[in-house]
Parts: structure tokens; sequence; C-alpha cells
């Protein structure tokens, strides 16, 4: 049963919804404690029941365009609670079930029975969330790290491992081995590449709000990450598979490498290119990818169809995988980034607000949430702020201003005087 707390209100759902660091920070302070206790309920471990908050806030923050009403968020953040602790109190018993099985000597855990307090809590999740992207270098430090982590774990489990577990593991490990490869030899050239996609080893290369960044792959091929997205690089890349997966938007300069084809997946379509510029989005909301090509050409693929593309033309794919033409206002809003400009045609403010959120990083609220459902357009540069707001203001009949440290839009029959 969850633990009651104080109701989530209208004005701190409307801010987090908006991305507003200072809601999320009111809503994790004011509903720690309860959170915390529900989670400690499931196991008797203060610290882990602490992580499981974290988590299940920073959860809640990345989908916080979902929830529509307070109750909504409410009702997640006790499930994802909920899970968090479940999920930590199996692997807990799972590393217990291990160590007594290989006859592990026990190691007292520092401080997992010690209480973490909101100030310190609320400092996890601020890092989290103000960290900088991984360097392609800094990731593989984390995974060489890693690995020698668990082999110094398998390393220490070994050595009260007796002859015929090790026998058992061996003859397991062969027959698994032996099947993995039967089914390598068979794949198809677009499973191997899901397959590499698929690694724990892939290195992520994550934007924020507000960011966008160049990264040069080891082919020599150029990306342009926009903000809020997320470009994941498979290991063994482009000697093994020259093939990376897309989530957001991103711009592309593939460097030529002979016949061997350079490839974007965006859901479950796929580009496919051999030395050309093009830009994609990826639109995890509703699984819709959209492809311009700006040099040369590619093919399109989803499902069993290929469609090629030639310069200066764009699809989109749905999330059924069925391919059409975009308007061209959907292929400015979804592409605009890319000359340096936010657009926006005639959507809610809603949508809207989510848009200026991601590129710009700022968090504007409205004084009437009626006036999420009016029309706006914008068409601004990324660098001014300035102009977007003037253009919400303009063709959305609104006025900006302050509210102490908070920035309002009203109605702009009923801004306050001197706003």
């Amino acid at each position: 049963m969850p633990v009651t707390f104080a109701p989530i209100t209208d004005e701190v759902l409307a801010g987090v919804r908006q991305g507003d660091e200072g809601a999320l920070e009111r809503l994790f302070r004011e509903h720690y404690i309860a959170l915390r206790d529900e989670a400690t309920s499931t196991f008797d471990d203060a610290s882990s029941a602490s992580k499981a908050v974290e988590t299940a806030m920073l959860r809640a923050w990345d989908r916080r365009g979902d929830f529509q009403n307070p109750a909504e968020l409410e009702a997640f953040l006790h499930s994802a609670v909920h899970e968090g602790a479940i999920r930590e109190k199996s692997r807990k018993a799972s590393v217990h079930r291990l160590e007594s099985h290989e006859a592990v000597p026990h190691v007292a855990r520092k401080h997992e029975t010690a209480t973490v307090t909101v100030d310190d809590a609320w400092g996890h999740v601020h890092a989290i969330l103000h960290a900088p992207p991984p360097t392609p270098g800094h990731a593989k430090q984390l995974q060489a790290a890693s690995r020698h982590a668990a082999a110094e774990h398998m390393a220490s489990v070994g050595k009260h491992r007796s002859i015929w577990v090790s026998l058992a593991y061996g003859a397991a490990i062969i027959a698994v081995v032996g099947g993995i490869l039967f089914g390598i030899f068979r794949e198809t050239p677009e499973a191997k590449v899901a397959r590499f996609l698929k690694s724990s080893d892939s290195r992520d290369i994550i934007t924020k709000f507000g960011q966008t960044g160049n990264v040069t792959l080891d082919d020599g091929t150029i990306v342009t990450i926009g903000a809020d997205s997320r470009l994941l690089i498979p290991p063994g890349y482009p000697a093994s598979v020259r093939a990376v997966r897309m989530t957001g938007t991103g711009s592309f300069e593939v460097a030529p490498a002979g016949e061997v084809p350079f490839e974007v997946r965006l859901g479950d379509a796929a580009v496919v290119a051999t030395g050309t510029r093009f830009s994609v989005n990826f639109d995890t909301a509703t699984s819709a990818a959209l492809v311009r090509v700006d040099e040369g050409t590619v093919n399109v693929r989803a499902g069993e169809t290929t469609r090629p593309l030639a310069a200066g033309q764009s699809l989109t794919v749905d999330a059924k995988g069925v391919i059409s033409e975009p308007s061209q206002a959907a292929v400015d809003e979804a592409l605009g980034w890319t000359n340096g400009r936010l657009v926006i045609v005639d959507r809610t403010l809603r949508e809207a607000l989510e848009q200026t959120r991601r590129w710009y990083a700022i968090a504007l609220i409205p004084s009437d949430m009626s006036l999420m459902e009016r029309k706006v357009s914008v068409n601004a540069p990324l660098d001014s702020s300035t102009v977007m707001i003037a253009d919400l203001e303009r063709s959305g009949s609104m006025k900006f201003g302050w509210e102490d440290k908070t920035m309002v839009l009203y109605d702009v029959a009923k801004a306050p005087k001197g706003k």
C-alpha cells in the first residue's frame, strides 16, 4: 500500500512537464521521505531505498511530458519505487546466493544501512542531471574499468570453485559458444548490425537540453548531434560493422570507404549510404523517422521495402513502417536546427514549449493552463531566445513576464500591468 503523502499540486506538475528543474527539486524534497520509507518496507536497507527513489524521480523526469494530471505522476512514482526496490532486492539476493554457493568469504559492505538525507539524495539526482556528455575516450575508460572489476570478481569466485563446478561451467560454455558461432555464420548483414548495436560494450554520446555537438567517428565520418539526442556506437566500429543508432536528431557527413556502406538505424528503419550528407530525426514519442538528403544519395529501408532518396528529397517512416513524403513544414520543424533555427508551424503551445525547452534549455510556464491549447508558430535563431519568445507572443496573443525567477506567458488581455 503506497505511503500517504501530500498531494502533488497542479503547479508542481506544470513545472515538471515544462522541464523546470526547480519544480522537480520541490517534488523530490516534498515526497522523498515518504517514498524512501515505502521502498524501505520492501527490504531493510535505507541506502538502497534512497537509490530506488532517486532512480524513480529520474525516470519520471525523462517521461515528464506523459503525465496529464498529478494522479498519473503520483501513481508512476509509487510504481517506479516499488519496481526499483524489488529489482535491488533481487540483485542482492542473487549476489548472496552466488557468494554462498561459491563459498566466497563474506565482506561487510559499508553504509548499506546508513540513512541518506534528502540533501544528499537530491545532490545525487542533481549531479546526474548535470553530468557532461561522455566523450568516446571516457566511455572506453568506463567500459575498461567495468570489465576489470568483473574480472576481479570472477577471479575471486574462481578460487573457491570446485573442479566439478568448473567442468560443468566449461561444458555449458562450449555448448553456448558453439550455438552462437553457428548462428553468427548464418546471420544476414542486417542481423549482424542489430547484434552489434545491442552489445553492452556500445558507446553512448548523449546531448542535453540546449546542447549540440560534433563527433568524428573512427572512419572519419562527422556527426552533428542535435539537442536532447543520443548516438550509439557499437564495438568493432568500423572494422566489424559500420553502423550507428540515432535517437533524436543528427546530421551525418559520411566518409567514403570504398564499397563498405554506412548505416544509421532509426528505430526499425535504416538509412544506408556510401559517402554523402544527410540529416535524420527520430521521434521516440511516435516512433516516426524523417530523413533528408543534402548531398549524394541514400537508401532508406523499412521492413522489406527499400526506397532510394536523392539530394533535396525527404521522406518519413511511421511506426508501422509506412513510407511517405513529408510536408515542407514537417521537414523544417524536424531539421530546421541544422540551419541554426527553431521552426514551429501552427502547433499548440503545449507542443511548442516542449521544443523551446529542448533547444533553448529554458522553462516557460503559462499563467493559465488553458493557454496550452492555443496555436503558435516560431521561426527563430537558436542563439536568440528573445526572438523565440517574441514569436510566441505575437502568434499566440500572449505577453511574456517574470514572476520572481519564473518565466511566465500571460494572455495578452490578462497580463499584469508592467509585465
